[in-house]
């Protein structure tokens, strides 16, 4: 199975897989300098893909899943339970350098994103 899958399709092997999971709190300090939160909510789940080169198709590819809707069905992998799970994910941040090669070929180096649990 697929590292990652967004919406029914599997995305290329990365060269990297990289989870955490974060709390969402709703924090500050009172008159005496203590902390004082609420926790919102807990394990909001992120994973951040990254591949060494990708043509320029299988990029474009990867990169039109997210042009239709801000809101995704995504199987990944999940490290709190040692399981694929399926949640609703939106995809942050893009990115990408342009390499060409001695023949003129060109490539996508270092191509990056990440997924963030809503």
């Amino acid at each position: 199975m697929a590292l990652c899958i967004v919406d029914g399709t599997a995305l290329p092997a990365p060269s990297t897989y990289s989870a955490s999971n974060s709390d969402l709190v709703d924090s500050g300090r009172n008159e005496e300098g203590v902390l004082v939160c609420d926790v919102l909510r807990y394990d909001i789940a992120k994973i951040e893909l990254s591949w060494k080169t990708l043509s320029p198709d299988k990029w474009a590819a990867v990169l039109a899943l997210f042009k239709t809707s801000f809101f995704h069905s995504v199987t990944y992998y999940d490290q709190t339970e040692d399981a694929y799970k399926t949640k609703e994910m939106y995809v942050s941040d893009r990115k990408a350098e342009l390499l060409k090669t001695a023949g003129g070929k060109k490539y996508w180096k270092d191509c990056k994103l990440s997924l963030v649990e809503v």
